[in-house]
């Protein structure tokens, strides 16, 4: 499970694990960025570093650089330098005391450590490889940040220090250096002149480095180019949407008479609380079908075995020992597994790799799909004798080849045109067809295969003039909540689990939970009986009670719809900040002490959170109204030094004359950023102003305050360093 965003608050790492937020001094002071590599692996990439006078000489120099990069990552006992004849110089580098130590100042090779630095430079060290005749090779892009749309190609050209006759430096082209991406190999080589394209079609902060080549006897010191991809559609635009329509389709199933595979494995994945009722639907039938048939699901059909399998592992049961029978063993027969061709096959992989199931025939069914591949890219159960591959089945394909791409080169080739089938066949509504009808089960199946290969819904491979798959997708779903096969058609069950198993997919992603298919993590449930996975609300508890900011009023219930008092919501906003030490006075008669509000209370009044209702009351246990709330979160938003001058307009709200002065401005606020919506009364949209506010409302509101306020920091931060 992600780390809870608002963390942000104290510290920030960014998705990659070698970022971290600047670190240093006030904000006037220089910021320079430092890479780190020890013995040719990159452990630390243009870290942003607030400088300050660490070794108290006066000026900024490369010591202070280094030594602050290490006291960033908690690493303090891993740097230390000392006074030599040559000058200050390094004793440890990132724990290593070899002493083979390198470092270089903006391009240029360092005699000592005080060597002065300035605003902006790059700061590069690094523990030598070579430790005998010390020949690495220091390396450096020609920039050092790049700023690129989505769908663009980045062009970069690396080169490498040498030294001429008279020791001048001098830098030539590094050809056949091997481009990584986060850490990860991309197949993308350096030509002879040192260049290399690479497209960056996904959103976000990726570091780019270079190593050797694996053939090559040269020894490269890893450099560092961070490049910013921007996209016009982030996961904050769609995630509540997925939602939305994830619990409609559960509101759908559990209505029907029949229990499917596709729904038990899409709901419990998406960490929904399935009624016992529907599960006994499901297993119940699966048990007496394994018992008339004495273990037998199928003679011939074996991916009635595999999504056995699916659905009994998303239970959280084992799948070798269900009702006494080892669901995945006649998976180990591969002739008769292959009898249902391609798709069979895809099936079994996923089965076998959702809790990673023992099967001595997982390699041949892996290669049996990589020798299936068409010349297009893609898959058909014809093969090569049908006029052109199909979607659906491309799509099932990938998704049972993800997990192995990671590690064999062949698996990410085959993956990769795979995907570049999918991209060339999607439909300029971001839809998909099969056999040519347009129908969300083909859009269903790309998602999940996007979900299992972790390619985001705005990959510019898959954005056609604005509108990604998952916008053609919620087209077909009706106002039951199912979906239909064809646009304006009656809801079937088919379209609708595919389409809710893909959701469920999406939901995890955007949360930073695993694959769907891989059952081993499991979303994550919160154990309220009160709270139920079709309510709106469910989204806000589930998100705040699983990052900390929110409690039950049992462990077993919730009470969504009691009022939230005025102490309960300055609690929450205290231990979302850690729970710091209060060194205030009361100021409040009415805030007794070692009450659970009563530090919060102080602290908050301290820092001009809060104010009371008088003079020397605050009305703890009083309930906090919407407009109260709206005003607690608008000035803790100021304290943390968030920018809060969003304001949208209140006229269209016919009840905007009862709100009192105090509050208009925080009000406006929390509308525009979209903390605080309307509420429907009597047919008629308010903005009840005076109305309370329930732990419900004040959960989905404090899960939309992280979210919001949290991406504008993180938007600030890639502005001011990464711009």
């Amino acid at each position: 499970m992600k780390t809870r965003i608002l963390a942000i608050i104290l510290v920030l790492a960014l998705c990659v694990g070698m970022f971290v937020m600047p670190v240093g001094a006030a904000e006037t002071e220089p910021v320079v960025y430092v890479t780190i590599s020890v013995k040719g692996e990159l452990v630390l990439g243009r870290l942003p570093v607030q400088l300050s006078d660490t070794n108290k000489n006066d000026k900024y120099d490369i010591d202070d650089a280094l030594r602050l990069a290490h006291e960033a990552l908690d690493l303090e006992e891993g740097y230390e330098s000392a006074d030599t004849e040559y000058g200050l110089a390094i004793t440890k580098l990132w724990g290593d005391d070899s002493g083979a130590f390198g470092y270089w100042n903006d391009g240029e090779s360092a005699m000592n450590l005080e060597e002065e630095v300035k605003d902006g430079c790059e700061i590069n060290a690094f523990v030598y490889q070579d430790q005998v005749s010390w020949g690495d090779a220091f390396t450096k892009f020609d920039v050092a940040h790049k700023t690129v749309n989505a769908g663009e190609s980045v062009e970069l050209t690396l080169s490498k220090a040498g030294w001429d006759a008279s020791w001048n430096l001098v830098w030539k082209p590094a050809d056949g250096a091997e481009i990584t991406i986060d850490g990860q190999p991309t197949g993308y080589v350096t030509d002879k002149d040192g260049k290399v394209t690479i497209p960056m079609n996904q959103s976000g902060l990726f570091l780019i480095s270079a190593v050797n080549a694996a053939s090559s006897s040269e020894i490269l010191v890893p450099t560092a180019t961070t490049v910013r991809v921007v996209s016009d559609i982030e996961t904050l635009d769609w995630r509540a949407a997925v939602v939305y329509a994830l619990r409609r389709t559960a509101a759908y199933t559990y209505k029907q008479e029949d229990a499917s595979w596709w729904a038990v494995v899409g709901l419990n994945a998406a960490g929904a609380d399935i009624p016992e009722s529907y599960l006994e639907l499901y297993f119940d039938g699966l048990s007496d079908k394994l018992e008339s048939g004495n273990g037998v699901l199928s003679a011939n059909k074996y991916t009635e075995y595999s999504r056995a399998i699916l659905a009994v592992t998303s239970a959280g049961l084992d799948a070798t020992k269900y009702d006494g029978y080892d669901l995945t063993k006649p998976l180990e027969n591969y002739d008769v597994t292959v009898k249902q061709g391609i798709n069979g096959i895809a099936y079994a992989l996923l089965a076998l790799d959702s809790a990673s199931y023992k099967n001595t025939q997982r390699e041949k069914y892996v290669q049996a799909l990589l020798d299936a591949q068409r010349s297009d890219g893609g898959w058909d159960l014809k093969g090569e004798e049908a006029a052109a591959s199909d979607v659906d089945v491309t799509a099932i394909c990938l998704q049972a080849l993800a997990p192995y791409a990671e590690e064999k080169e062949a698996v990410a080739l085959t993956v990769e045109k795979g995907v570049a089938y999918l991209s060339k066949v999607q439909q300029k509504d971001g839809g998909f067809a099969s056999y040519g009808v347009s129908n969300p089960e083909s859009c269903a199946m790309v998602i999940l295969a996007l979900c299992q290969l972790d390619i985001p819904l705005n990959d510019a491979r898959f954005v056609k003039e604005g509108k990604t798959v998952l916008d053609a997708m919620l087209t077909y779903q009706n106002e039951d909540g199912g979906f239909c096969h064809e646009a304006g058609k009656q809801t079937t069950e088919l379209p609708t689990y595919q389409a809710q198993l893909a959701l469920a997919a999406l939901l995890r992603q955007a949360d930073g939970v695993g694959r769907i298919y891989d059952m081993t993590e499991e979303y994550g449930t919160e154990p309220f009986e009160d709270v139920l996975f079709t309510d709106w609300y469910w989204d806000g508890i589930h998100y705040a009670y699983t990052y900390g900011m929110v409690n039950g009023i049992t462990e077993t219930t919730y009470e969504p719809k009691t009022n939230t008092t005025r102490g309960m919501l300055v609690t929450l906003l205290y231990r979302l900040v850690g729970e710091p030490e209060v060194t205030g006075e009361n100021p409040f008669t009415d805030v007794k002490e070692e009450r659970y509000y009563t530090d919060p209370v102080i602290w908050a009044a301290e820092n001009g959170i809060v104010n009371g209702m008088t003079e020397t009351t605050f009305q703890p246990e009083s309930s906090v109204t919407r407009e109260q709330a709206a005003t607690i979160l608008h000035r803790f938003g100021q304290w943390l030094g968030y920018d809060a001058s969003g304001r949208a307009d209140l006229s269209g709200f016919p009840d905007v004359a009862v709100m009192h002065e105090y509050a208009k401005d925080a009000m406006a606020w929390a509308v525009d950023a979209g903390l605080i919506n309307g509420n429907t009364i009597n047919g008629v949209v308010k903005l009840d102003p005076l109305g309370s506010a329930n732990r419900a409302q004040i959960a989905t509101i404090l899960m939309r305050y992280d979210q919001q306020m949290s991406e504008a920091e993180w938007q600030a931060y890639l502005e001011t360093y990464f711009k």
